[in-house]
């Protein structure tokens, strides 16, 4: 299904924004060209991409407990 077009500029440069954002998960994507006569490239290969905004949680330390001194820490050279 068709969810847009781009036009080229600057020597084949383009780009191209969703009216509505991807929601969360993987999407599939391809494109193809058209010259001004109308005349269609084939399709390009499939694009899997995946859509993934949610931040991980913070990480928890477990080692070494709280206000412990690893050995290493100690030693000078």
């Amino acid at each position: 299904m068709p969810v847009g077009t781009a036009s080229t500029y600057n020597g084949g440069r383009w780009d191209f924004s969703l009216e509505t954002a991807l929601a969360q998960g993987i999407h599939s994507v391809t494109a193809q060209a058209t010259d001004p006569a109308g005349n269609r490239s084939v399709e390009s290969p499939l694009r899997a991409f995946s859509v993934d905004s949610v931040a991980p949680g913070a990480p928890v330390v477990v080692t070494p407990a709280p206000g412990a001194v690893p050995s290493s820490w100690m030693e000078c050279p």
